[in-house]
């Protein structure tokens, strides 16, 4: 799971290849923070609390790779032409989640949906999300000052929790 952090009010942890954290990012803005490993699959949610009537026209996800320049993904009911360079792996639930399929490396970053409501209400979700790779868990252990020889005596345990 993720380290502790005093902004956020909540805490989830899933399995023990997933911790997704809640909190308040700034007024108005909900976000959240995922941890999954390479392969895995997640669901970004759209929508924190009640749900409202949104109508799929004014529901908006984009993408923020590590500080690049922000890329659309889907708007006005559809995925656009960078999305879809995600090779299908991307889809929205009816609840306006956005789902991704067999998650790489390079899915880590900050996702964004905004939602108008019919009554004009506007809300922002951020959701962080880092992908966990085998060479990540090894700079990890490299860094607390465990050795190679406790890496190998630790690699089945590795192996099964990223699935290799």
């Amino acid at each position: 799971t993720l380290g502790p952090n005093p902004h956020l009010s909540n805490h989830v942890a899933g399995p023990p290849h997933l911790a997704t954290e809640w909190g308040i990012a700034a007024a108005g803005q909900q976000r959240a923070f995922f941890t999954v490993k390479v392969g895995d699959e997640v669901t970004l949610p759209c929508a924190i609390g009640g749900q409202e009537e949104h109508n799929r026209d004014r529901i908006e996800w984009w993408f923020d790779h590590r500080g690049s320049k922000n890329v659309s993904l889907f708007r006005r009911g559809i995925f656009t032409e960078k999305a879809n360079a995600k090779s299908g792996r991307l889809s929205v639930t009816a609840n306006y989640s956005l789902v991704i399929k067999n998650v790489t490396a390079n899915d880590s970053g900050s996702y964004h949906c905004r939602t108008n409501t019919t009554d004009q209400k506007l809300s922002l979700i951020k959701v962080d999300l880092n992908v966990v790779t085998r060479e990540y868990l090894y700079h990890i252990f490299s860094q607390l000052g465990v050795g190679l020889q406790e890496i190998v005596l630790l690699r089945s345990l590795f192996l099964c929790l990223l699935g290799g």
